[in-house]
């Protein structure tokens, strides 16, 4: 019996009575990000009769290497001849075996061959996940928080006090992973909170103190100056249930009416106010009390903003015209060195303009949205299903102000 150690590994796997000499090599890159990890682990799992989708959260592999720092290429060496399964892991507790709740994950769709000579191109992702909520608590005298992994969209909580109803709204928390649980109750000791979405039920108890109640209150998410890309948004400190327009008014310098719509967006407790934007005018938007109601009946106090716009001349534009694009809708997005989008566009046929941007040096990534629903999708092992699909422009994109780009990108080509 010998052993053999694949390259940058610590971990050493028995091959049988001779020393095999197979290899197969590749490449990782990140499934969304342009900057892959590093020290990702790389793993053959054989397809022999005893693996199945669960074995990779439960068992170590046959083979295991790894990238070093700073590459993204790797290669697993000594093989026996076969068939495997070739898995990547972001391995946080370095056990060489699958935890979805912290580990990033990339697979091949086919089986892995040995002896074979071609490349292989994982795409590292983190998976979405189930959705599993969390025992909820009390955060004030008519709000509760309530954890969750996976997406919240669409899950159903139910609160009862014994066998009654309690009126309820559920909100997210901004940037958290967890759920706001807005309810009318009258003074109990515990409430029962019910949670369902797909394969997940649960019946939770929650006890009650006297605490303070949120009141009403809002936040201009953007003051001064506002782009033209942008819309005027508020975020209410209680949801929303009732709205006014007839008590609400836009007025520009020339104190002449400004037409506008409102959109709510009642999971986010935004909202927006769209209107014309012109260059170099100053809005003042004025909202009498009772324009805006809450879940609890409370109407606004008068509130009063002023935001203003720049010369058109101070921001760029750019048009991006795609060849040899796969299929469509695609989502086309400008983000800074650090991932944050500056721009984004959906887009159904070739030509994609992007008016009125802020000057800045930006990187810029195809999206290609094959379930047209204006996001990118995370892959998942169990669904066998990979996350759609990235790519990156080769080249910096140096936008100017007064500057117009005309820019022919194609993705065929990478």
């Amino acid at each position: 019996m010998k052993v053999c150690r694949c390259r940058n590994s610590d971990t050493f796997f028995s091959t049988g009575a001779y020393i095999d000499s197979l290899e197969i090599s590749g490449g990782i890159s990140d499934a969304l990000e342009r900057k892959a990890d590093n020290f990702v682990t790389v793993m053959l799992y054989e397809l022999n009769e005893t693996f199945n989708d669960s074995t990779i959260y439960k068992e170590k592999p046959r083979y295991v290497t790894s990238t070093l720092d700073s590459a993204v290429v790797f290669k697993l060496e000594n093989l026996k001849e076969g068939r495997y399964q070739l898995i990547a892991l972001k391995d946080k507790s370095n056990n060489y075996k699958f935890d979805p709740r912290s580990d990033k994950i990339a697979f091949s769709s086919e089986p892995v061959v040995v002896p074979s000579d071609k490349p292989y191109k994982l795409r590292l992702f983190k998976e979405n996940g189930s959705f599993r909520a969390l025992r909820p608590s009390q955060a004030s005298g008519n709000r509760m928080l309530g954890g969750f992994e996976g997406d919240p969209r669409g899950a159903v909580y139910t609160v009862r006090n014994g066998n009654e109803m309690v009126p309820s709204i559920v909100t997210r928390m901004p940037e958290k992973d967890s759920v706001q649980i807005w309810y009318k109750a009258p003074k109990v000791d515990s409430l029962q909170v019910a949670i369902k979405k797909d394969a997940f039920e649960k019946d939770f108890w929650v006890k009650l103190k006297n605490q303070k109640k949120d009141s009403i209150g809002f936040t201009a998410e953007k003051a001064g100056t506002l782009s033209f890309r942008e819309q005027f948004q508020l975020r209410s400190a209680t949801p929303l249930t009732a709205f006014d327009n007839t008590k609400i008014t836009i007025r520009d310098k020339d104190s002449a009416s400004v037409p506008f719509t409102t959109d709510y967006d009642a999971f986010n407790q935004k909202l927006t106010v769209v209107f014309e934007k012109k260059e170099e005018q100053r809005y003042k938007i004025n909202m009498m009390p009772g324009a805006l109601v809450d879940f609890y009946g409370h109407e606004n106090d008068t509130l009063d903003y002023t935001v203003a716009t720049r010369r058109l001349g101070d921001y760029g534009n750019m048009k991006v015209v795609l060849q040899n694009a796969k299929s469509f809708p695609v989502i086309l997005e400008l983000t800074d060195a650090k991932g944050k989008v500056l721009a984004r566009e959906v887009a159904t046929k070739p030509e994609i303009d992007f008016l009125s941007l802020d000057p800045a040096t930006c990187t810029m990534r195809l999206i290609y949205d094959t379930n047209s629903n204006g996001e990118w999708d995370s892959g998942s092992w169990m669904e066998h299903r990979q996350p759609e699909e990235v790519i990156y422009f080769p080249k910096d994109i140096i936008l100017r102000s007064n500057w117009d780009i005309n820019q022919e990108w194609d993705v065929g080509g990478g």
